[in-house]
């Protein structure tokens, strides 16, 4: 069950493929993405909760979990940061910035993975 934000449509994907439905490549294919969050208080939040989502994936399906990032590496980084109180310390220090990078997503993805 995905309550939160990250990889429903990998799963649904997961389960259309399943079903038997096949998927190819379209180039002139695009998306667009409605109410997009900007706020980093959201954007915060939404990267933890991928963490969270791919834990869920995981248990749902072992190799699309992977894929998503759950896999023994990143859990052990998490678990290393964690004990040495660097994870807590820089997922609050991005909370009181003004922009989130691709280093801080990954931090806040890291930190969702072992929150609970």
């Amino acid at each position: 069950y995905f309550d939160q934000y990250g990889f429903e449509d990998s799963k649904m994907g997961a389960r259309l493929q399943q079903a038997g439905y096949d998927f190819f490549y379209c180039r002139e294919a695009f998306g667009c993405v409605f109410n997009a969050t900007t706020s980093v208080d959201l954007n915060y939040q939404k990267y933890i909760e991928t963490g969270h989502m791919a834990k869920v994936l995981y248990r749902k399906n072992k190799k699309l979990g992977r894929q998503a990032g759950y896999h023994f590496l990143n859990l052990g980084i998490a678990r290393l940061l964690s004990c040495l109180g660097l994870l807590k310390k820089w997922t609050e220090k991005i909370k009181n910035q003004k922009t989130i990078n691709s280093k801080d997503r990954l931090i806040l993805f890291l930190f969702g993975l072992i929150d609970a």
